[in-house]
């Protein structure tokens, strides 16, 4: 059993580190928006359009413009609501009990740093549509020169699908597993 996790964990990690070598190659044209629309995590009725944008001062973000249309899209009464985001430069994820949480908060404390409203921050989170995720990150206007999004987010499998989903946003990804004689004692 424990050769199985190991080699599976192996593989994860490699398939991780493939997917963003390719990703940070991929070029996305910032004029052009792509739609969300019939996915998990869209409500039925619900589209989801999505483009990027350059932060005017702060290079170390990828920031979108998200707009809602159709049901249960909050903030406009026309049932249309477009924000100005911007998602993480550094997502912290890995493995349970492999200080996750302690490397959080030792970034949290960097001067500038704005941290999301839970620590865990994930995409699918309580199966809560894609539009309340868009809306629990810092808007643009509140990330500074010299600010840095720092998000914690435990699984990896989520963080991988929404980089697909927002095309490959340049972030960092700060991955904890345990170390390999610790795995051995700990089964």
């Amino acid at each position: 059993m424990g050769a199985r996790f190991v080699t599976a964990l192996i593989y994860l990690l490699a398939a991780f580190c493939l997917d963003y070598a390719v990703s940070t190659r991929r070029m996305v044209n910032e004029s052009i928006y792509w739609d969300i629309n019939t996915q998990k995590g869209i409500i039925r009725g619900q589209n989801l359009r999505l483009r990027k944008l350059n932060h005017p001062t702060n290079p170390y973000h990828t920031c979108y413009e998200v707009t809602c249309e159709g049901r249960q899209c909050i903030d406009h009464k026309d049932g249309t609501s477009t924000i100005q985001v911007c998602y993480p430069a550094v997502v912290i994820t890995g493995l349970p009990k492999c200080g996750t949480s302690a490397m959080y908060e030792l970034l949290a404390k960097f001067p500038g740093a704005i941290t999301m409203s839970e620590k865990e921050n994930c995409p699918s989170t309580r199966r809560r549509p894609h539009w309340i995720y868009f809306q629990s990150l810092p808007r643009m206007s509140a990330v500074g020169e010299h600010s840095i999004i720092i998000d914690g987010c435990i699984s990896v499998i989520n963080n991988m699908k929404i980089r697909e989903l927002i095309h490959y946003p340049d972030t960092y990804y700060l991955v904890s597993i345990l170390v390999l004689s610790r795995l051995y004692c700990s089964i």
